[in-house]
């Protein structure tokens, strides 16, 4: 009798669990991206699909980037981020989500990214080119637009589990961003405790609207699906952040289990919207997570309290602390 191993017990770095996924599981799919708009398509990227994007994409960045160079990722929600994510460890590239420079704090973020970990190449899509077309002062190589795939894959460069696999940047609120480098090891250790401690598995089902920078939705929206092989959608986290209630109301349509309470749910009009409330179904959630940034404790339980009546149990809470620096930068020595 044969047995196929999970993606968690054979994996020993994060392209192992890519690769080793997309072959026991080829027509699995890895994410459902919710369009921006009400009533638009919905686009399903598949594990087979990603291995292939990523191969793809890594056989554009080998021409370009050398092993352990940083690559900058400036994406938004979407099947490129994922593609280009991996097609940098299939590069033995290291990857740097940040945000595009799009309005001064962010612009400012990026800058400061860029100038503390002194990237090869950008990458990013097609509509955001003019993003970077002119910036003054900038330390990056060139801007590479990652738009549908193309090209031959290549086969991914060896990786040990000692690798640096991506650098994830503190978030403003602690100050100037400081890198939090992860290998491979590190990130597939800190998958498996967490899991371990949550319980979370292939039937449990995902919700997500984090944008693609943010490392907890790195966490929760590309890797945890992987490692647990559960269903997940996510959503434009623009769309969230100008209505919440996108986000409440996918999280019943799909029957998600878990999810990343959006702060700006905390903020709705509870007490006018109750038979709105009345209609959807959060009784399986089980595990929702409160970043720890910009969600207090009152107005969490008043969050609580308020979809009750939907079959929300409050119990299922908990708090996420946000990504700590290990060393002050990332640059390769």
């Amino acid at each position: 009798m044969t047995m196929t191993m999970s993606p968690r017990t054979a994996a020993g770095t994060l392209t192992d669990m890519l690769s080793r996924s997309s072959a026991s599981r080829p027509d699995a799919v890895f994410c459902t991206y919710l369009p921006d708009a009400v009533g638009g398509r919905a686009e399903s990227l598949g594990l087979a699909a990603l291995d292939r994007r990523a191969r793809q994409v890594a056989a554009l960045l080998r021409t370009r980037v050398q092993r352990g160079d940083r690559v900058l990722l400036a994406f938004p929600n979407g099947p490129e981020f994922a593609a280009a994510f991996f097609g940098c460890l299939y590069a033995g590239a290291v990857a740097v989500p940040v945000p595009a420079p799009r309005g001064p704090v962010r612009a400012s973020l990026y800058a400061a990214v860029e100038a503390d970990c002194r990237p090869a190449l950008v990458c990013t899509v097609p509509g955001w080119l003019p993003l970077f077309a002119s910036r003054p002062g900038s330390r990056s190589g060139a801007v590479v637009a990652i738009g549908p795939p193309t090209g031959r894959p290549a086969e991914p460069v060896p990786a040990e589990a000692s690798d640096l696999a991506y650098v994830q940047y503190t978030p403003r609120s602690f100050g100037p961003p400081r890198a939090v480098p992860v290998t491979h090891g590190a990130a597939l250790a800190g998958l498996s405790a967490f899991t371990a401690e949550t319980r979370l598995g292939a039937r449990d089902r995902l919700v997500g609207w984090l944008p693609a920078h943010d490392g907890t939705g790195l966490t929760t929206q590309v890797l945890l699906p992987l490692f647990t092989g559960m269903s997940t959608w996510a959503l434009p986290s623009g769309t969230v952040a100008r209505d919440p209630r996108r986000w409440l109301a996918a999280m019943s349509q799909q029957r998600a289990t878990t999810g990343v309470i959006p702060p700006g749910a905390l903020d709705l009009p509870h007490g006018t919207d109750y038979v709105q409330r009345c209609a959807l179904q959060l009784g399986r959630w089980r595990l929702v997570l409160a970043p720890e940034q910009g969600v207090d404790g009152e107005r969490l339980d008043a969050f609580i309290g308020a979809y009750a009546v939907a079959g929300f149990w409050p119990d299922a809470v908990v708090r996420v602390p946000s990504p700590r620096p290990s060393r002050p930068v990332a640059r390769r020595s």
